[in-house]
């Protein structure tokens, strides 16, 4: 969607300043593809309207500039998502389910993360803390906002009319959603990466060693964020480090008890008795008589990330047995101790990029053999540490 979206802007605003048709036909032709990525890209309808009617040319030309990136779009998705369009109920069935889910409406396991997350306030905290990185982050909103105060105060140009008209009306409604994964600021960080350029270059012209240093000092955060990431990928994933350990460590035979919803370990189960447990059910008797026998039967107890606790223990109003059954496991009441953790996070040198899942839900750290290096750093979003950056915890009867 990030892509298709850029490249549709990026026709939009030549289509605003030339009015040609040809413009409205790629500026459709990307939209089209990125409505066929995701059903969000249909606010991509904006920035098209914005480039067709601000253009060149009598208001005759302007609706046919529009017809045309129309019509392109709907010729674009049709080839495209042509099952889409041979089963348009099934379609509308599937853009509901996920709009109910982006809504809150409906809950699934890895959108009760979100509980108590502040609308807007988190996904630009995300990115200013993971993303970009502060300095960055903020010079490209700071873009923004600026460019919003110019057209405040003058007539805006045609090209402007074209990115306000994406990037308002996306973060406003993307940003309130109920499930806010930074992957859905996505298509917005091109466009915010143009107003973080424009006020750079406005601050060079003003003051040119002001300016400079402002760049330098933008994209040095950002770049040691993102070498921190490349070398953490030099370690083994925790997956696979902890499948090891299990294979080597637990005799086969072992009943190891894994949560549902997150990754069963070992990799390879042969061998070895899984057993799920049922962590996310409703707090019922029933639940709990099923995680009670299954750990009564268990030799090792798996937590293969934070997806559980990281989302349960947080919210004590609707699961306090959850939460109260991870603070006894992490501090050997469910009669498990701590045996091995495994985990990798972005560094450089001594200098460790960790925040703290057991700290932000009022849970102890477990006392993992190695120090955790654990941090007062904004959390990260579960869907960036729960695949490539799990904590791996085992514990053993």
């Amino acid at each position: 969607l990030a892509f298709f979206s850029t490249g549709a802007l990026l026709f939009a605003v030549r289509l605003a300043g030339r009015g040609r048709p040809t413009d409205g036909a790629w500026a459709g032709l990307w939209a089209g593809l990125a409505v066929g990525c995701k059903a969000g890209g249909a606010l991509l309808a904006l920035p098209l309207a914005a480039g067709s009617l601000v253009g060149p040319g009598p208001r005759r030309a302007r609706a046919v500039r529009g017809l045309v990136a129309l019509v392109a779009a709907l010729v674009a998705f049709a080839l495209t998502n042509p099952f889409a369009l041979l089963n348009l109920r099934h379609l509308a069935s599937n853009v509901a389910v996920q709009a109910a889910l982006a809504r809150g409406a409906v809950q699934a396991p890895y959108t009760l993360q979100y509980h108590r997350t502040m609308p807007y306030l988190y996904p630009l905290v995300q990115q200013l803390a993971w993303g970009m990185g502060p300095l960055l982050g903020l010079v490209c909103l700071g873009g923004l906002a600026v460019a919003v105060y110019c057209v405040a105060r003058r007539p805006p140009r045609a090209g402007e009319w074209v990115g306000l008209a994406w990037a308002l009306p996306f973060f406003a409604f993307t940003g309130g959603l109920f499930a806010k994964f930074p992957r859905y600021m996505l298509p917005l960080l091109p466009l915010l990466a143009v107003y973080g350029a424009w006020l750079v270059g406005l601050a060079i012209e003003r003051w040119p060693l002001a300016g400079w240093t402002l760049a330098l000092l933008a994209f040095l955060p950002a770049g040691a964020v993102s070498l921190a990431l490349l070398i953490s990928y030099r370690q083994p994933h925790p997956w696979v480090a902890a499948s090891d350990w299990l294979r080597a460590s637990v005799p086969r035979g072992a009943v190891i008890a894994v949560e549902e919803w997150d990754h069963p370990l070992p990799l390879d189960p042969s061998g070895y008795d899984l057993r799920l447990l049922p962590l996310y059910g409703e707090e019922s008797d029933e639940k709990w008589a099923v995680v009670e026998g299954t750990l009564a039967e268990a030799d090792v107890v798996v937590v293969a990330s934070r997806r559980g606790y990281g989302a349960l223990a947080g919210w004590p109003e609707r699961f306090p047995r959850t939460a109260e059954y991870y603070r006894a496991l992490f501090t050997g009441g469910q009669g498990f101790r701590v045996a091995a953790c495994f985990g990798r996070w972005p560094h450089i040198g001594r200098v460790v990029l960790a925040d703290d899942p057991f700290g932000a839900v009022g849970l102890p750290a477990p006392a993992c053999p190695d120090d955790l290096p654990l941090s007062r750093l904004p959390r990260l979003d579960e869907s960036f540490v729960v695949y490539d950056h799990p904590l791996v915890i085992i514990l053993r009867r």
